[in-house]
């Protein structure tokens, strides 16, 4: 997919980020036919609710530029993006994991990227077929680690995460993390245009009327 082709962008209206900051920022205004059927199947997968793009998502980034006009059509893109919610439709739900790799060869299969300003947990931005992960999802009895999933703790460690993987000679216990809406198309907040009244961040705030930059791949 690419995001100019299966939604329709617009600069901000009315925005705390001020004219200057604007000048390079779009929200989503109106989600295409590809688009909607890209959300329909990360909702029918129970993937975090990050992964779907949503009217009123401001785009932060897209592939890691801040430059959006250039890269808008990239294809498949790495979109990290802010979302203000009703914190009470919204709830972060924790999976315990548990794997044992067979040998140093076996790798968990993971491909992760460090959160904006929660570097202590890793995103998951893919699961590869082969690994230690995808053999665990194929006997987990329906409870899948998927795109989108945060890791909170590896082996009992909340610090340097990807070093502790590492480290681990062949059980590896992980707690990852996603956030599902609590009601049918949570929605958001200032669909359409953008009121925030708090500024964008990572991590789920419970006690916040937001959902923090998170990153959604399309």
């Amino acid at each position: 997919l690419k995001l100019q082709e299966v939604a329709k962008l617009a600069p901000p209206v009315h925005s705390w980020g001020g004219a200057a900051k604007d000048l390079s920022a779009l929200e989503i205004v109106e989600v295409g036919p590809a688009l909607a059927s890209w959300n329909q199947a990360r909702q029918a997968e129970g993937s975090c609710s990050m992964q779907q793009l949503r009217v009123g998502d401001r785009i932060v980034s897209i592939n890691g530029s801040l430059d959006l006009q250039k890269v808008v059509n990239a294809p498949s893109p790495l979109i990290l993006l802010t979302r203000w919610q009703v914190a009470s439709h919204i709830r972060a739900e924790r999976i315990e994991v548990a794997v044992e790799r067979t040998g140093p060869e076996d790798r968990l299969g993971l491909h992760l990227r460090e959160l904006p300003n929660a570097a202590a947990h890793l995103q998951i931005t893919d699961v590869s077929p082969s690994g230690a992960i995808n053999r665990w999802n194929q006997s987990s009895h329906g409870r899948q680690v998927l795109k989108g999933d945060r890791v909170m703790t590896v082996n009992g460690q909340t610090k340097e995460l990807q070093k502790v993987m590492a480290e681990a000679s062949s059980k590896v216990d992980m707690q990852v993390e996603r956030w599902t809406d609590t009601v049918q198309d949570g929605g958001n907040m200032f669909a359409g245009v953008a009121r925030p009244a708090v500024t964008t961040g990572a991590g789920h705030f419970p006690e916040a009327t937001k959902t923090a930059a998170a990153a959604a791949a399309a």
